[in-house]
């Protein structure tokens, strides 16, 4: 039976998406480059997909039987792929994901020993780096390029151009991985040895493990790196990693946690297939995400995952072979993806009420926003627009790109980012390590600025079912010559509809008002002066939802009228505690 990638969407039941937001398991043909017509190979495969700054790669091969042909694409979109230009002699070129740094995006070639450089993505240069199968990350120290072969040569560049040969690894054949546990100590390790240089030059190294090693993969995040079995944070001191609930496949970092994904067969023949996002901040426990379970798997069929590290900051995918049981073998048979999202994957920061509009007594509202990467490496932050008043389940978005350490800030984001006026919020979602965010709205005017900052609101801190959110403070003179206005906002964390009510009480605890609002997909609202018809110098505000599987965020903006100054409010989360009706 010819092995094909997957061309038409698998006829599979998929149930059980779990309280944790995620959006419903999507199961898709897995992508074949539009520009490559199909041949009548004897075997397709497509080895390895990964995403790296704004762009999807995925890397295949056919097999005639006397001759293998080995080819790449990629797709900005991650559904239309294009055929790339590789060097000669690239082979499985873009088998590892590709690392984006500076405008220019850097990989090595599975089957020899040479790097290769491009600057969109589809045309590539070799570089002259010679090793034996660079088959691990390529590292950034925030001063230069680090990389190791399959015979542990260790190569290092100031600029991705220029390399030089530093060391190798004594006495190692293939290690399984390699990485910075900081900018100075690269740490190495395989199944039967793992150690440390600090220096290139002088190397301490374990030879006899206390037990068996199973270091195949790697991934940095939260000061730590991890391996699958085990972690440190500077190569002498390795901990344990707790055993994840399911069969852990492979992990990376996004946002403040480690991501693994897996599966396991289950039923009393093994022929339902449960499929799980597995999370962890340090490894000392797994938070187990079943995102569904494939109710139809046809007798005689096993289901794995292949190499993929697809995460772009939006969707999760997951890309699996479908193997026979054949006389005790395995044959791959086809090859599809498995998407999905959750709503705080990637560590996403709403920051609300941010604006390029004019406001009452001629003030003119603009927003800065602030980034910085802590980070190790190359760093990416997702940011979306959402403006008010429509929901929003395909926002404009932009891509920001980091070296470690690096920070940058837009003085008017709405309109410098997006070319947008009006109000809305702005999600922050960190591609890999989290990126630090922070906004201010202000008043800009022709003797300086009057501003306020802008809470940042996590997944976490979300007002959900069975919460309250509490804001105090509130203030309406109904009179815009003196005193002050307040301004009260309410935004969907995610795309789950959800229904949101806000009472109103005065420092009596008397009810003022109530408003009330059906927020879809990252739909946001902010009600200008919804006190001016109840005047209240000092007043308070219930936030609570009333249905709908959701978490919101909620503010309000306090603006003296004189001056023009404003102050944000953030809600108190709390308890149920049953005191409004």
């Amino acid at each position: 039976m010819r092995t094909s990638v997957l061309s038409g969407v698998l006829l599979l039941a998929a149930v059980g998406v779990q309280a944790q937001p995620c959006t419903p398991m999507g199961i898709l043909p897995a992508p074949w480059p539009v520009d490559r017509p199909r041949g009548n190979p004897r075997q397709e495969r497509l080895h390895s997909l990964s995403y790296a700054g704004g762009r999807y790669f995925a890397d295949y091969s056919e097999d005639y039987g006397s001759e293998v042909t080995s080819f790449a694409a990629t797709s900005t979109d991650g559904t239309t792929f294009h055929l790339v230009q590789l060097p000669p002699g690239a082979g499985n070129g873009l088998y590892h994901q590709p690392l984006y740094l500076r405008g220019a995006y850097y990989a090595s070639f599975n089957s020899s020993g040479n790097l290769m450089r491009s600057t969109d993505g589809l045309h590539w240069q070799a570089l002259p780096v010679y090793a034996v199968a660079i088959n691990h990350p390529i590292n950034w120290t925030g001063e230069q390029f680090v990389v190791t072969g399959e015979f542990g040569e260790v190569w290092t560049s100031p600029d991705g151009e220029h390399w030089t040969y530093r060391t190798q690894v004594p006495n190692v054949m293939r290690p399984m991985f390699t990485g910075l546990a900081d900018k100075d100590r690269l740490v190495v390790g395989g199944t039967q040895f793992r150690g440390y240089t600090e220096d290139y030059a002088t190397w301490h190294l374990e030879d006899e493990l206390p037990g068996p090693s199973e270091l195949a993969t790697d991934a940095i995040g939260n000061g730590w790196f991890f391996t699958l079995l085990e972690k440190t944070r500077d190569g002498r001191i390795w901990l344990p990693v707790a055993a994840p609930p399911a069969n852990l496949e492979y992990d990376f970092f996004a946002g403040r946690e480690f991501l693994g994904m897996g599966g396991d067969h289950s039923g009393p023949d093994g022929l339902a297939l449960a499929l799980h996002v597995l999370t962890t901040a340090n490894g000392d426990a797994w938070n187990d995400r079943v995102l569904g379970e494939f109710l139809t798997v046809p007798p005689g069929l096993i289901y794995s995952f292949g190499h993929a590290e697809a995460w772009d900051g939006k969707r999760l995918q997951f890309l699996m072979t479908s193997s026979s049981r054949d006389a005790g073998a395995n044959r791959i048979e086809n090859y599809f993806l498995v998407s999905t999202s959750c709503a705080d994957l990637g560590d996403p920061v709403m920051l609300p009420a941010v604006s390029h509009d004019d406001g009452a007594n001629q003030t003119q509202w603009r927003t800065s926003l602030a980034l910085h990467y802590p980070g190790p490496g190359a760093g990416e932050a997702l940011v979306q627009w959402l403006p008010f008043g429509q929901e929003n389940p395909a926002p404009q978005e932009k891509r920001i790109y980091f070296s470690t350490g690096e920070s940058v800030e837009l003085a008017d984001v709405v309109a410098d980012l997006f070319g947008a006026t009006g109000s809305g919020s702005l999600r922050v979602t960190s591609v890999g390590p989290a990126v630090v965010a922070s906004a201010r709205t202000y008043n800009d005017t022709t003797g300086g600025t009057l501003g306020q900052e802008i809470a940042p609101w996590r997944w976490d801190d979300g007002i959900g079912k069975d919460e309250e959110g509490w804001l105090s403070g509130l203030s309406d003179s109904g009179d815009l010559a003196t005193g002050f206005r307040t301004n009260v906002g309410v935004q969907n964390l995610w795309v789950n509809e959800v229904e949101v009510e806000v009472v109103f009480r005065d420092a009596q605890g008397l009810e003022l008002g109530r408003r009330r609002a059906l927020l879809k997909a990252f739909e946001g609202v902010q009600w200008y002066r919804p006190l001016k018809d109840s005047p209240a110098g000092v007043a308070s505000a219930l936030v609570r939802i009333l249905q709908g599987d959701s978490r919101v965020a909620a503010w309000a903006s306090r603006v003296d009228n004189r001056s023009g100054d404003g102050n944000t409010i953030r809600a108190w989360k709390l308890p149920w505690q049953g005191t409004v009706r």
